[in-house]
Order: structure tokens, then C-alpha cells, then sequence
């Protein structure tokens, strides 16, 4: 059966009740420029449910510590951390997928979800047709996102910008709660995530040729596009700092003014991360040896 969610508000911070379960936590409202919406990364829930790279070794061999930089300064590394007031109308995870992209990580990642068997519980007026979101009510179907945009399943998630309504507040609290409650729901992330660098490394592979170089090197150049802070000319900035006398520094310099506590969190993470030593891009493979 569907989960009933009940909103619980006191002043500026939202806490959600699934049936008779104990209410949890989902975040304080913010204002961002000309948007108002949630965000959570402050509060104890998100450092209860955080992504540790030697988990997953296992599975996604080295891609899991790959990773482990970028999850670090995107969101502490944590699975339920959220925001609903930029651009993106809703961001989730420890990798942040973001529903503004079509066909991007957090559409990538949504169908996955809405695949598994207790989404129903969850979601249960969404469906996958033909690899696309897809609401269905009474007799209503709605295509909610496809290969040039999501903005239905932007508002799907998030009505409206300019407050904190109950559909994003609800969405919210079925994200977090699936997230807590089902280790699966956990390991798609880090499934996605793992894809998601893969693709982004071959990708600037292609483009400006990574064969050979150290691993801390492709992660700052994964970060780069992932976060997006390298601007248009990121290929020709990245091919550049590769040719420079420190590559690395070369690399964690391009756009630091705007974004210095990210850079210096991603180096600290490089530094101490031992996982990282001996390992080199090869392009045969695709793939660190």
C-alpha cells in the first residue's frame, strides 16, 4: 500500500511523518536569489546515512574511492541530502542528481528507482513507458520528461519556485524515507554515480586524452565537468593545465576564485586518500590500472 506522508512544520524547518512511523527530519526553507525552497545538509539525518567508498569496493572496485572525492565536497558524502531552491527545482543524494537535465544522472537514476519493487509505496502514480517518467491518474497519462526536456517532472517534484509547497515538501520526505529505509535505494546511487564518472572520464578521454595520467589528475577533471565550474572552455582549460609544469595545481586552479572551499576540500581528499597511489588512466581499457 502507498505511504501516507503527513507535513509537520515549526517556523522555517520541515519534518515529515510516514503513516505512525516517528517523524524524521527534511530540512530548513532558504531563499536563493528569486526562488524559495529546502535544504537539509545542516541537520544530523544526513550525517547518519553517509557513503563510504570501502563499502562498495566490492562491487565498483576503484570506481567507488574515484568517487569518493566529489561526494565529499558535493554534499559530505551524504545519500539524503537535498535542495529544492536553485535552478534544478530538486537535487538529490550524495552525488547531488539533478532533475534539470534530460536524460541526465538524476532522471538516469528516478527510473531505476521507480523500477524497483516497493516503489509503489512510494510513488505510485509514476511509471516507466518506454524508458521515460510517466504519471498516470484516473485516466490521465502524462509523459513527465524526455530526451529535450524534464520540466514536468520538475514540477512534478517542485509546483512552484517561489515557496515551499507540499508537493516538493512530500517528495522530499519520499526520497529521504526510501533512502533510509531501503539499502537498495542506497546502492543506485552508487551505481549511477559510478556510471556517471565513467562516462564523464571517457568523455574528456575522447576529447583532450587522459592515457597514462595519475588518477588524482582524472578526478579533479571529472569534478570539473560535474560540477561545471570550468565554464564553456573547460576541454581547452583542462588540455592546458595537463601541459602545465604541475598538472594537478594547474587543474584544481581552474575556477577556485568562485568555489575556494570546494577546491580545498577536494585536494584534502586527494591527499589523504591512499587508494588513489599507483593508479593511472588507461585508455585501452578504459579504465584505472
Amino acid at each position: 500500500m502507498p505511504i501516507f506522508f503527513k507535513i509537520l512544520r515549526n517556523d522555517r524547518e520541515y519534518f515529515c511523518q510516514a503513516d505512525d512511523e516517528p517523524e524524521f527530519y527534511l530540512g530548513r526553507q532558504v531563499h536563493y536569489k528569486n526562488r524559495v525552497g529546502l535544504k537539509n545538509d545542516h541537520d544530523g539525518i544526513t550525517r547518519d546515512y553517509r557513503f563510504n567508498p570501502g563499502e562498495y569496493r566490492s562491487t565498483y572496485g576503484f570506481w567507488a574511492d574515484f568517487i569518493g572525492p566529489t561526494a565529499k565536497v558535493e554534499s559530505n558524502s551524504s545519500f539524503v541530502v537535498l535542495n529544492t531552491y536553485d535552478r534544478a527545482a530538486f537535487t538529490f543524494g550524495f552525488p547531488q542528481f539533478a532533475a534539470h537535465v534530460p536524460g541526465g544522472d538524476f532522471v538516469l537514476f528516478f527510473r531505476a528507482m521507480l523500477e524497483r519493487a516497493e516503489a509503489h509505496e512510494y510513488f505510485p502514480n509514476l511509471i516507466v513507458k518506454k524508458g521515460t517518467i510517466h504519471s498516470v491518474e484516473t485516466l490521465d497519462e502524462v509523459e513527465l520528461e524526455n530526451k529535450d526536456s524534464t520540466e514536468k517532472l520538475q514540477k512534478y517534484l517542485n509546483q512552484a519556485s517561489d515557496i515551499v509547497d507540499d508537493r516538493e515538501v512530500i517528495a522530499a520526505a519520499k526520497f529521504v524515507h526510501w533512502t533510509i529505509n531501503y539499502p537498495q535505494a542506497r546502492e543506485l546511487q552508487v551505481q549511477h554515480a559510478t556510471n556517471l564518472a565513467r562516462r564523464i572520464v571517457e568523455r574528456i578521454d575522447r576529447r583532450v586524452g587522459l592515457n597514462g595520467q595519475p588518477a588524482a589528475i582524472c578526478c579533479v577533471a571529472f569534478d570539473l565537468l560535474h560540477h561545471g565550474r570550468g565554464g564553456d572552455q573547460v576541454f581547452p582549460r583542462i588540455d592546458a593545465a595537463l601541459k602545465a609544469s604541475d598538472p594537478l595545481e594547474a587543474l584544481l586552479a581552474i575556477g577556485e576564485e568562485g568555489y575556494a572551499e570546494r577546491v580545498k576540500g577536494l585536494r584534502r581528499q586527494l591527499k589523504d586518500s591512499e587508494q588513489f597511489e599507483g593508479k593511472r588512466w588507461a585508455s585501452a581499457s578504459l579504465d584505472f590500472v
